[in-house]
């Protein structure tokens, strides 16, 4: 049987009156006092309070849930203007006047819309803004997480110093400090947060922003000290200073692992690649930045200190490496090489491009003439070349064995079966006249930048337009190895570091030596 009050609520909406002040149920009210006098009663401070993980969770899932119900009620439920002309309206059934009137949960929660939109209870904003603002006078009590001062939050002891290795910076927001050690997998099950808190409950996002600071710090780090080395230097440099094993290391040895609060199972985080350890160390960067107000100096002064051992390896290093000599595949190729036999290059060691470096031997006919070693493909060919430039006594072997063969079987032939029997007979002409073809190049001579201009205007002059130079290039062992053909027949090679100063360096032989070129334009005609 309801109680006369809500019978009062109940005429006064037959009657049409609107209501101006929001009644309760006694029932409720009756509730309510006893909630007042409970929180009246004077409780003591000091009485501990045992909660354990699961509770946390169950505390912040019973706080999504309200957030949650604060808004459905907020906008489906009826205010009580609306709801009292509701119940009179021919446009609702009277199955569902009922259900309204009877209901008292709808006359609480239409009561608690009105009083909302009439401002009495703005601490619903706060509520669903996450923005409840207790204040308390208890001394020694820590800002709590995107809010003011409420919780006493006691702090890991990051400032002790780890042996070997410089202080940690410390974060100053507890929040952002506990963020950090939040893997994503902890979040997995907490399906009643939104998109928008998920993202901000773990360390990815900081681990996003830390990864970019972090490669930019140690940038100006190594562009700092050291001014002499190239762009590919530089980058090798900054891969081994941020690869995920060189940072695990610094991520073990200041106790992030120990503070890390995952999802996974800790025999695989120890038989993994342990990449969970190198994002750590990267979002504890992120939170550091924020924390700083985005200024690095006290970043880039602790990374600078925390890397000073590799850098200083680094820098001993590069001062033993002599400049790579980029010619000096060709100049070997000069000095020892013929079509037939020249150096090869062959991989004894593949690196990485990072921390494992290439290890490649130049041999010559199954003889290591030198070995070299770099970060690169590249570079540790060049270096291999530079090597054998220093083994006297195999130049003189191969340079000697060069001089000693024939120009006509140093070359492999290169002939067209189709061609018709007077053009084959101006090629035995032509072998016949002047057996100096093809003209190798020594490297040694200056290379004319419109040196194949010139020859296409020479030999198109004389031949025809049909007859213009051909020029075959293909790589060998990072260096460039050009053939000059005319009507298919090799006049020249040349070996050079790029196809065009290769084919240059062919066209330049044979316009240094214009009476074996005249020769031969008159062996085509």
């Amino acid at each position: 049987m309801p109680d006369s009050s809500y019978d009062d609520f109940i005429e006064s909406l037959n009657r049409g009156d609107s209501a101006s002040e929001y009644s309760v149920a006694p029932s409720t009210k009756r509730i309510s006092e006893a909630i007042s006098t409970q929180k009246s009663k004077k409780q003591s401070v000091d009485k501990p309070v045992e909660l354990g993980i699961t509770d946390v969770q169950r505390i912040e899932h019973s706080y999504q849930i309200i957030k949650k119900n604060l808004r459905t009620l907020l906008d489906e439920c009826p205010d009580q203007r609306q709801l009292s002309k509701m119940v009179v309206s021919d446009a609702i059934g009277e199955e569902t006047k009922q259900a309204m009137l009877l209901n008292k949960s709808v006359w609480m929660a239409s009561s608690l819309k009105s009083m909302y939109l009439d401002g009495e209870i703005p601490v619903v904003d706060s509520i669903l803004a996450d923005g409840l603002n207790y204040s308390s006078k208890v001394a020694g009590e820590t800002k709590a997480p995107n809010g003011p001062k409420s919780v006493a939050v006691p702090t890991d002891n990051d400032d002790i110093p780890v042996e070997g290795i410089p202080p940690l910076p410390a974060i100053s927001d507890p929040e952002l400090a506990a963020r950090v050690f939040v893997h994503k997998s902890t979040t997995n099950s907490k399906s009643y947060l939104a998109m928008s808190e998920l993202i901000n409950s773990h360390n990815e996002r900081l681990e996003f922003l830390g990864d970019s600071i972090l490669n930019n710090v140690v940038t100006l780090i190594i562009f700092e000290q050291f001014p002499t080395a190239s762009e590919g230097e530089l980058s090798r440099i900054r891969a081994s200073l941020i690869n995920n094993a060189f940072l695990t290391e610094f991520s073990l040895a200041y106790g992030f692992d120990k503070k890390l609060k995952s999802n996974i199972n800790e025999e695989d985080l120890r038989n993994g690649k342990q990449k969970i350890y190198a994002d750590l160390f990267e979002a504890y960067i992120g939170a550091l930045i924020i924390d700083r107000k985005y200024d690095i100096t006290e970043i880039k002064a602790w990374l600078k200190k925390l890397m000073k051992d590799k850098l200083g390896s680094i820098a001993r290093d590069m001062k033993g490496i002599k400049e790579v000599n980029k010619d000096a595949k060709a100049e070997l190729y000069s000095l020892i090489g013929t079509a037939a036999l020249h150096p090869q290059y062959e991989v004894i060691v593949e690196g990485d491009g990072s921390e494992k470096q290439f290890e490649i031997a130049c041999t010559m006919n199954g003889e290591i003439l030198g070995v070299g070693r770099a970060p690169s493909h590249k570079e540790a060919g060049l270096r291999a070349a530079m090597h054998a430039l220093t083994n006297k006594p195999a130049l003189e072997k191969y340079g000697r064995l060069r001089s000693n063969t024939d120009r006509s079987v140093s070359v492999i032939s290169s002939t067209r079966r189709s061609e018709s029997p007077k053009v084959e007979a101006r090629f035995n002409k032509l072998d016949i006249v002047d057996r100096q073809f093809p003209l190798v190049s020594d490297g040694g001579e200056v290379v004319d930048a419109d040196a194949r201009n010139q020859l296409y205007a020479i030999v198109t002059k004389n031949l025809g337009p049909e007859d213009i130079p051909q020029y075959q290039v293909e790589e060998i062992d990072g260096s460039f190895k050009a053939k000059l053909l005319i009507r298919g027949r090799t006049l020249s090679t040349a070996v050079d570091v790029s196809k065009k100063k290769a084919s240059n360096r062919c066209a330049t032989v044979l316009l240094r030596n214009r009476a074996a070129l005249e020769r031969a334009i008159a062996a085509f005609k």
